[in-house]
């Protein structure tokens, strides 16, 4: 089981490790902060755009900071597995980069790093193995029990 865990864990390592970056998505705010700088990723284009012009648009209404994170951690936990594409990404950076224009804040997206990677990897198999653990335990725990001093 060791072995089979160790080879699924160098695997997926293995595999994100071929991954293409995303481009760099990157907002720059100028004139006081009431214009933002937008370059976007995936080829949508990049522009100078008025800040209250993008927060009363509707279309960017969905940009909230819970659903921009939403974007962002399911783009990065398939990036770790090597499972994402870049229009994933692109998306997630977009997003970003957005909701820093709305907020009047620079952006500018970062490549993930093989620690962040690592990170991920770790934490995703460790909750997997919680879980099978916590179900497996009404099974397991009279067989332990059997053997602990009384």
């Amino acid at each position: 089981m060791k072995k089979f865990a160790a080879a699924a864990l160098a695997a997926t390592m293995t595999l994100s490790v071929a991954t293409v970056p995303a481009e760099a998505a990157s907002n720059t705010m100028s004139n006081g902060s009431l214009t933002c700088n937008l370059r976007l990723d995936g080829g949508q284009g990049s522009g100078s755009v008025p800040r209250l012009k993008i927060k009363n648009d509707q279309r960017f209404a969905k940009f909230t900071a819970e659903n921009v994170g939403l974007v962002r951690t399911s783009s990065d936990v398939g990036e770790a597995f090597g499972s994402s594409d870049a229009e994933t990404m692109a998306a997630a950076n977009n997003a970003e980069a957005v909701q820093a224009c709305i907020e009047g804040k620079n952006y500018q997206s970062q490549p993930m790093s093989d620690s962040e990677k690592a990170g991920i990897i770790i934490g995703t198999i460790a909750v997997a193995l919680v879980a099978i653990g916590s179900a497996a335990a009404p099974f397991v725990q009279p067989m332990i029990q059997q053997f602990m001093p009384r």
